[in-house]
């Protein structure tokens, strides 16, 4: 017996079609959602950042509390990393119920004059992908410069806007 149990038909190629369809568009909408609360999440972080710990004195810019500010960034950087990796998990299973979508709509002998263009996922979550790497910028600017400051504390201003480098390295300067 090589007949098979059932065979497909014009109404079940509909609804493969219509299930992987709606299903591009559930995880299409989940990937805006977690970008748009990983975001809020990395803007929350980068705010308190820099309203707690960056100092915005022409004369004097300066980190206080060099740990927690590159403890901040670098929860932010996993934050990030978190983003990136739901952007392509969610690109790649997007991308795959679109492709059998079309495979299914091409199956159905009764649409063949509905022809939709190939879509793609990509331009999009590029898109998404830039919003992260600002994100990714900041933090690791506010990463690399409190860690200077943590490790080199001579590098820190003085009132006067001297690195006090000067005063270490050359007491009898009289700098500052």
């Amino acid at each position: 017996m090589n007949s098979p149990l059932y065979t497909l038909n014009d109404h079940d190629f509909v609804e493969l079609w219509k299930f992987h369809e709606d299903r591009a568009d559930d995880i299409k909408e989940a990937m805006f959602k977690i970008v748009t609360l990983t975001s809020g999440y990395s803007a929350g972080i980068l705010g308190f950042v820099l309203l707690s710990f960056v100092t915005f004195d022409p004369k004097n810019p300066i980190i206080s509390r060099e740990i927690a500010a590159i403890g901040a960034a670098l929860i932010g950087l996993v934050i990030c990393r978190y983003s990136f990796v739901a952007i392509r998990e969610a690109e790649q299973h997007i991308q795959s119920n679109w492709d059998l979508a079309r495979k299914y709509k091409k199956l159905m002998s009764g649409f063949l004059s509905l022809s939709t263009p190939d879509r793609s996922i990509r331009p999009l979550a590029d898109q998404l992908r830039l919003v992260v790497w600002v994100f990714v910028f900041a933090f690791f600017l506010i990463l690399i410069v409190a860690s200077v400051l943590w490790f080199m504390p001579f590098l820190k201003p003085d009132g006067h806007g001297v690195v006090r480098s000067y005063s270490l390295l050359f007491p009898d300067l009289g700098v500052c």
